[in-house]
């Protein structure tokens, strides 16, 4: 567990779990936990190469904290939106798609 957890320093520990998972994702000795089955394990053709690995990874997290806090991360095609009690939508994060300028520039 990330220790800014444990020091309430939220924004920076959920930062960093989303960038451990983004590292995990990118290491060849995790992918076989990422790639999904075509079939049966004997069938699957694991490990072909680079070209046969595509991952993707989408996670939307909504920490309340003391019951006054809000603290929202999000990763891939997801968003949070919180609905106030007037009935007014609040985006509270957006997506992160490959065409967004900001994205690009990320990726």
């Amino acid at each position: 567990m990330d220790p800014n957890f444990l020091n309430n320093n939220f924004e920076i520990a959920l930062t960093n779990t989303f960038l451990k998972m983004d590292e995990l994702i990118r290491k060849p000795e995790h992918r076989k936990e990422l790639i999904s089955f075509k079939g049966t394990p004997e069938e699957d053709d694991l490990g072909n190469g680079e070209e046969d690995f595509y991952s993707g990874c989408t996670a939307c997290v909504a920490l309340i904290h003391q019951g006054k806090y809000l603290y929202v991360a999000n990763a891939g095609d997801s968003r949070c939106n919180l609905c106030a009690s007037n009935g007014e939508l609040i985006e509270m994060s957006s997506d992160h798609k490959p065409d967004n300028d900001l994205e690009k520039t990320r990726i």
